[in-house]
């Protein structure tokens, strides 16, 4: 089932890591479009546009495949023949272009790691390497730690400085739960660290629709939770504004068995939910339960607005995004919509669903924890 999901070389240069932001680095090298690599590029990336263009064009959908099937295999020709043209090139933007599509275009291993190793000898500090920020943080490999470092310590760029920056505080977050014991202290440290920074020089930063000083609190608060919103773990507080800008708590519903679930109408499997979680909301109305939303519907628009009347949702529901609050869905680190927590009335999480468990399971789920909140 699709889930709607809202993150080298061990011979490798090593290039020494300052934190002079003020050293400038020589420009990169012009190259000619009438040069060997200038040409060669330009018609890769013709054919590239070509095709691409024969597979939006394409009358069914095993045909597009094919024709996708094809590009790769285009690329994967082309691009090793332009690896060698660019590597007479390395320091050259062209030589960029190419080395970063096979850096992090899925390619064969080694040629991946040659170009990734001819971008951190010649690149990191350029400002267009800017494009390359969130692969590099994608990829989150053993040299992701030193690129990033590198770009987020003495690239000229603000923006190109402060994607690395957060970027860092992901690695490390990352690291928070694969590591154990003085390890995860210390990877902890060092997440806090980086967002911190993140906040205090770069929170003006655009990534997308948000800023860098939102995302990396968001960060942060889900670096609070870390370990606390696992099954049998204490859930904790929820706390801000309905769909009406009503001030409501989890809290709230304190005593009661409370399934939260994360959804939006954009989300057809959270829709398709609906006439189900109606059901349970008229079946158990009189039992010790709560059914509370977190919508994550970008603006209550009126057609948002006309679908929730349509549909007749009735139960409250948070907004995920909190005014200058991080969303819930990132502090909780919510992997696909819907997501679904099932707490049982002494505030204890039992069940966490990504997508729909099933009707009789979930059924099966709430009526034990019902039964168990009326028995006590």
């Amino acid at each position: 089932m699709r889930r709607w999901f809202l993150a080298l070389a061990a011979g490798a240069v090593l290039i020494s890591v300052g934190t002079t932001e003020e050293t400038k680095p020589a420009p990169a090298k012009p190259v000619s479009d009438d040069s060997e690599l200038g040409k060669a590029k330009k018609a890769f990336d013709d054919e590239v546009a070509k095709r691409t263009e024969e597979i939006k064009k394409a009358r069914t959908a095993d045909e597009a495949q094919e024709l996708q099937k094809d590009l790769r295999e285009f690329k994967i020709i082309e691009l090793d023949g332009l690896l060698d043209t660019a590597a007479k090139e390395p320091s050259t933007e062209l030589a960029f272009d190419i080395f970063s599509e096979l850096a992090f275009g899925g390619f064969d291993e080694q040629k991946s790691k040659l170009a990734r190793l001819m971008i951190e000898k010649h690149h990191l500090e350029q400002p267009y390497v800017k494009k390359l920020v969130q692969p590099i943080i994608a990829k989150g490999d053993n040299r992701a730690d030193s690129m990033l470092t590198i770009i987020a310590t003495k690239n000229p760029d603000k923006d190109c400085r402060g994607q690395a920056t957060y970027g860092m505080g992901l690695y490390h977050k990352a690291k928070v739960r694969q590591a154990g014991g003085e390890a995860k202290v210390e990877e902890m440290k060092k997440a806090k660290e980086w967002f911190g920074k993140t906040i205090e020089k770069y929170a003006d930063i655009k990534l997308g629709e948000k800023t860098l000083g939102k995302l990396a609190a968001g960060e942060l608060k889900a670096l609070e939770l870390v370990g606390q919103l696992e099954i049998g773990k204490a859930v904790p507080e929820l706390e801000g504004e309905d769909l009406d800008g009503k001030a409501m708590k989890l809290s709230d519903h304190k005593g009661k068995v409370v399934m939260i679930s994360f959804w939006a109408t954009w989300c057809p499997p959270c829709m398709r939910l609906v006439p189900h979680e109606k059901a349970l909301v008229e079946k158990l109305k009189d039992k010790p339960f709560a059914l509370v939303g977190i919508n994550g519907d970008p603006e209550l628009t009126d057609e948002v607005k006309e679908i929730i009347k349509d549909t007749k949702i009735t139960w409250r529901s948070f907004k995920d995004a909190q005014k200058d609050c991080p969303p819930f869905s990132q502090t909780w680190e919510i992997e696909g919509w819907p997501t679904i927590y099932l707490i049982d009335h002494k505030g204890i999480i039992k069940q966490k669903w990504t997508g729909s468990p099933g009707e009789d399971k979930m059924d099966k789920a709430i009526d034990e924890l019902v039964k168990a909140a009326e028995a006590k």
